[in-house]
């Protein structure tokens, strides 16, 4: 048999390190020290301190062998470890239950802490036994959702307290209100969502209309642009001819004017690119006709008389 003391500090030892490998993520090499660490208490399983050094290395070695992702094994080992769900602590315990409600074994979970909540050991450790009895009701029943059936629960932990019996009674009410209140939200937040997707669908569409008609309006004043400038080089290039062709009759007064009517000219195109149809249409008229006088006295003085 080994010295007691040596046996207490080899444990130790191995916690510490599967201490600092858990904290460093190397999981592999936490969970070997864990089980270096319990093949040692085993020399010395009478002694209720290394019972507690055991409990905490089988908590490493859960939490190691859960982040490794291979939780399925967790359950096998720590059962052949302590000989079955009635001989662990309660912390492995609620562990056990905490991890397979982690990955929705619900039903796992639930043959878990059945099975610890009905053993003697957990009437005896009466903290113990609120305490999985309220990670239960908190981990497993709440996150399924399962409101009617806390009642039965709770009714079915005799070794509960009264005032523990009040205070998780008082959880299960609060965990109803709460879940419920959070759901309310959920769809509030959802329909919000969906109004302001809805508005912001409108107003693009509003936007794509307005440009698509800013560009019609735009071709179009294209259009009629295009189309005064070609009226109005028909008319220069109609009134070049002419003059070109009695050019010897004009005199330089003449041709002083025919500058000046080329410009007023210019002057009517920019004034029809500028305001609405009806007053470009007025403005044009007005114009035309001083523009008729103007050629009439330029052209056939003598017919004004």
């Amino acid at each position: 048999m080994l010295d007691k003391n040596c046996v207490e500090n080899d444990i130790t030892a191995c916690i510490d390190r599967a201490t600092d490998f858990l904290l460093l993520k190397d999981f592999e090499k936490c969970a070997f020290e864990c089980i270096k660490g319990l093949i040692i208490a085993k020399q010395q399983a009478d002694e209720e301190s290394v019972n507690r050094a055991s409990e905490m290395l089988c908590v490493l070695w859960i939490q190691a062998y859960a982040e490794l992702d291979r939780w399925r094994e967790v359950l096998p080992f720590i059962t052949q470890e302590y000989q079955g769900i009635e001989g662990c602590p309660v912390k492995v315990v609620q562990l056990l239950v905490l991890l397979h409600a982690k990955v929705e074994e619900f039903a796992q979970c639930h043959a878990i802490a059945s099975i610890w909540l009905k053993t003697d050991q957990s009437v005896k450790d009466v903290e113990g036994y609120a305490v999985l009895a309220e990670t239960y009701l908190t981990h497993v029943l709440a996150r399924q959702k399962k409101w009617q059936e806390m009642g039965a629960f709770l009714k079915s932990c005799t070794s509960l307290s009264s005032e523990e019996m009040t205070r998780l009674t008082q959880l299960s009410e609060l965990l109803k209100i709460t879940e419920e209140d959070t759901s309310s939200r959920k769809e509030r937040e959802i329909k919000d969502l969906v109004q302001r997707l809805k508005k912001r669908s409108q107003t693009q569409q509003c936007n794509t209309h307005s440009r698509k008609n800013a560009i019609s309006e735009v071709g179009t004043e294209s259009d009629c642009s295009r189309g005064n400038h070609r009226r109005i080089v028909t008319f220069v290039h109609g009134l070049g001819l002419y003059v070109s062709r009695g050019l010897r009759y004009i005199n330089l007064k003449v041709i002083y004017k025919l500058i000046f009517v080329g410009m007023f000219v210019y002057l009517i195109t920019i004034q029809a690119n500028v305001g609405d149809l009806i007053s470009n249409t007025t403005r044009i008229g007005q114009v035309g006709e001083a523009l008729k006088k103007v050629l009439v006295s330029l052209l056939w003085p003598r017919h004004q008389h």
